[in-house]
């Protein structure tokens, strides 16, 4: 009788253990399925369609490596910035979150919080991968440019004139931050005459500028020879605004004493490189 109760036991135990392993196996496919159709939608662009995917297989997060890279990608186009960096800050495998990107938006975070110590720490995890591409030490040498400005109100050059274009526009906006107003009139001047094309855009950061400073005539002077068909919308834009001296228009789209307008303008150039060489998804 008890030889029989045990066999009885030993096959009910047997039978729900592999009754588990198959709805483990069966539960782990469906979440590789979901993760391979989430991967496929943001190689096509998809990014609502691929962030459906990708929060239907959050249980690979802390056991496939790949798995948050992609899915902070799919995050960000998606517009749901505050999301990703929760992810990051809850992930609990943080060397699955050692990545440029993923230090970026940590970066940015405490940028927009004032936080600057913690800036700088993770400007420190940042620049450890700086050599993955050119982009990359671009934005990490440019960015511990920005901390320190906006953390000593000062500026702190780092990559001199290397960078052509690049390198006048920060100078120039550092300076207008800064206030430094006969300097910000020279950079300005330079950098709408800077023979590259995408100089004209300046013409607004310079408008906009004189017209904090109520300098209302000089700014009208600027446009004096601009055509609004053979220039950008916002140039265009910018010349009719001051035409109609509705001049509040400036500043409620920009202004450099404004840390976030300063950044947004520089991420908006390095948005217009990976564009230009088609790596739209970064």
């Amino acid at each position: 009788m008890v030889l029989k109760l045990f066999k009885i036991t030993s096959f009910i135990c047997l039978f729900f253990f592999y009754q588990s392993i198959s709805y483990s196996k069966t539960f782990v496919d469906k979440d590789l399925s979901n993760y391979f159709s989430a991967l496929i939608s943001l190689e096509k662009n998809k990014s609502t369609e691929s962030l459906k995917y990708f929060e239907s297989s959050k249980e690979l997060k802390e056991s496939h490596p790949s798995y948050i890279k992609k899915y902070l990608f799919s995050l960000v186009l998606s517009k749901k910035i505050k999301k990703a960096i929760r992810e990051l800050k809850t992930t609990k495998q943080k060397n699955f979150t050692d990545f440029f990107e993923a230090h970026l938006l940590l970066v940015l975070d405490s940028l927009k919080k004032s936080d600057y110590k913690q800036s700088l720490y993770h400007l420190n995890d940042l620049k450890k991968h700086s050599q993955d591409g050119t982009y990359e030490y671009i934005i990490s040498s440019l960015l511990e440019e920005y901390i320190y400005l906006f953390k000593e109100k000062k500026t702190k050059p780092i990559l001199d004139d290397q960078l052509g274009q690049l390198s006048l526009i920060n100078k120039t906006l550092q300076n207008c931050y800064l206030g430094n107003h006969n300097a910000t009139e020279n950079f300005f001047e330079n950098l709408i005459n800077y023979n590259e094309e995408g100089a004209s855009r300046y013409l607004f950061f310079y408008a906009n500028y004189l017209i904090s400073e109520k300098k209302y005539s000089k700014a009208k002077n600027i446009f004096r020879h601009v055509n609004p068909i053979d220039n950008t919308l916002l140039t265009a834009q910018s010349k009719k605004w001051i035409d109609d001296k509705k001049y509040e228009n400036f500043n409620s789209i920009f202004s450099c004493r404004n840390s976030n307008d300063v950044l947004g303008e520089f991420f908006f150039i390095i948005s217009n490189l990976y564009a230009a060489e088609d790596i739209i998804e970064k």
